[in-house]
């Protein structure tokens, strides 16, 4: 079979694509994917029905240089794209076309890239192609969100680039909400869900700005349908990494994994990732370089650093620092209590060695939640202290879960980690009384913590029925008031390796789970809401401490218990 010839422009591309794909800066295996992506098309475009249009690359690249920065240190000088830019979302957008209609190949793309990475500027340079550079009649170029603030950073950035650009103010007019061009009937305006403006659209063109942010699908959506008029057209989604997996953006995102590893044929379909890979060490210079592909061009490596120490320094903070600086896709929120360091504090030690020793005790009883949980907190030498977890679980309410959480919790039961009750409730009259009761017979319990909210006080006049000293049971109400100093302490024995647990893997979950709720003081308690999943196990371990400083706090003797007043 005779060998293809390329054209100059493919060859030319394969050059480019190569000398990015070996470049010293570190790369995430997606952005390596999506740099392979364009070397297999480019090296077999006519076998997939594509063609390679190398002066429509080169003109949209050409356009985006039209365009001027209004801020930072850029100010007053033309937009650049970056080689990542140009040969992984600019080239590709207007380069790839279908043979066999001879229209646009991408008609939807996800940049997917850390915050300070230039991607609004990019994707305002890409809207205001859509408006006066895309040979269309009558072009409507929305900046789409679900907040009309925050559609309109799109829109501010395109409007701004625009008025320092002479080029282009000769064939636009830009007003407050609208840049129109007369040449061509076509309008560039911002638009949001919250003003009912999604309706009867006919896009050709659509930025949907910070697409993780978006609790619902409605935008993407109705941004998606509203195409059907246009030839060509092409609807942008850029974002950062989000947390919500039921959430549009990380069914976006999947289903861009899916077209990098092979496995979704989506030809229609654009993305680019930058991002650290899952086990790479984020307070690592070579990772910052890696998710940030910008980074010492638009974002700067003394911010990233600045940030990275504050994570380091703030538990709470070490997931927004993923999220933001290293775009991975975090298990919630907030992420309270690093794992790495809650794995160091795992110590091999047998309960036996801890029966008759002095602790603290506490109770979290389910009412629609399907876990309990019994803590005991054993003070030891230098500030230490040793906790063990006990968990229950009604049978019929795990069967409701899904499958995979079924057979963790399943697995779990088998080795003794947790126990599984008759019923689809907390069972306070049966088996978890009787089990608490001769778990804390074992040890010189002091006190015992309970929630008064819900079926606890039930299981405490059982325990007490059962012999248990109604005099050491203290109700513990889970409010911010109550359990901001402990949740603290909590904290600083994790951080300090002063809190010794055993490895039990349900409370070692429960541990990823947390998210914490902060007041404007500061204050913080875990927040059960918010949290992935459950962390009944960290609340108990919470309350323990609490009655322990509770109980250190009151053994301190006053300044009048150990000083004689004299009279006046």
């Amino acid at each position: 079979m005779p060998r293809v010839k390329r054209s100059t422009g493919v060859v030319a591309r394969l050059r480019s694509l190569n000398r990015l794909l070996k470049s010293k800066r570190p790369k995430s295996q997606l952005e390596t994917l999506c740099i392979q992506r364009q070397i297999t098309d480019l090296e077999r475009e006519r076998k997939n029905g594509l063609i390679w249009n190398e002066e429509e690359a080169r003109r949209a690249v050409e356009f985006c240089k039209l365009l001027v920065h209004w801020q930072g240190p850029l100010s007053g000088t033309s937009f650049v794209p970056e080689p990542w830019q140009e040969e992984l979302i600019i080239a590709p957008l207007f380069g790839w076309y279908r043979k066999a209609d001879g229209r646009r190949r991408f008609t939807e793309s996800y940049i997917e890239v850390p915050r300070k990475n230039g991607k609004t500027f990019m994707a305002a340079a890409i809207a205001l192609q859509g408006l006066l550079a895309d040979g269309e009649s009558g072009p409507e170029v929305y900046a789409a969100a679900t907040k009309k603030d925050q559609a309109r950073i799109v829109f501010r950035d395109s409007s701004n680039a625009m008025r320092n650009s002479s080029v282009l103010m000769r064939v636009a007019k830009v007003q407050k909400h609208s840049i129109l061009c007369e040449a061509n009937d076509g309008f560039f305006q911002p638009i949001s869900s919250d003003e009912n403006g999604l309706h009867g659209l006919k896009t050709s063109r659509a930025v949907i700005d910070e697409l993780h942010s978006h609790k619902t699908r409605d935008v993407y959506d109705v941004m998606v349908t509203s195409t059907g008029a246009r030839r060509q057209p092409l609807i942008v989604a850029i974002t950062t990494a989000g947390h919500d997996r039921t959430s549009i953006c990380w069914e976006v995102h999947q289903r861009a994994v899916n077209v990098l590893d092979g496995n979704a044929a989506l030809q229609s379909f654009h993305c680019f990732i930058a991002c650290a890979d899952p086990e790479d060490d984020w307070q690592n210079r070579d990772t910052w370089f890696k998710a940030n592909p910008n980074l010492g061009i638009s974002c700067t490596e003394d911010k990233i650093e600045e940030a990275a120490a504050t994570a380091a320094a703030t538990p709470s903070a070490e997931n927004k620092f993923r999220r933001l600086h290293l775009n991975q896709w975090t298990e919630q929120s907030v992420r309270w209590l690093p794992l790495h360091s809650w794995d160091a504090c795992a110590t091999e030690f047998e309960e036996q060695e801890l029966y008759g020793q002095r602790c603290y005790a506490s109770l979290d009883i389910a009412s629609t939640r399907d876990i309990n949980s019994l803590t005991c907190v054993f003070p030891q030498e230098e500030g230490r202290v040793r906790s063990l977890s006990w968990f229950w679980a009604p049978e019929e309410s795990s069967n409701q879960r899904a499958a995979q959480d079924r057979r963790q919790l399943l697995h779990w039961a088998k080795e003794g980690w947790i126990r599984l009750t008759e019923g689809n409730t907390a069972d306070v009259d049966g088996q978890i009384p009787e089990d608490v009761h001769a778990i804390l017979s074992r040890f010189q319990v002091e006190l015992l913590a309970y929630d008064p909210w819900g079926p606890a006080p039930v299981l405490i006049q059982r325990l007490v029925r059962m012999g248990f000293p109604l005099a050491r049971c203290k109700e513990f109400r889970q409010t911010i008031g109550n359990c901001a100093g402990a949740t603290r302490e909590f904290e600083r024995l994790i951080l300090a390796r002063k809190f010794e647990h055993d490895g039990n893997p349900v409370l070692r979950w429960m541990a990823a789970n947390v998210v914490v709720k902060t007041d404007s003081a500061g204050n913080m308690r875990p927040d059960k809401e918010k949290s992935a999943e459950k962390i009944d196990g960290i609340v108990t371990n919470i309350m323990s401490i609490g009655l322990q400083m509770t109980q250190q706090q009151a053994a301190i003797p006053s300044y009048y218990d150990t000083h004689q007043l004299e009279a006046f």
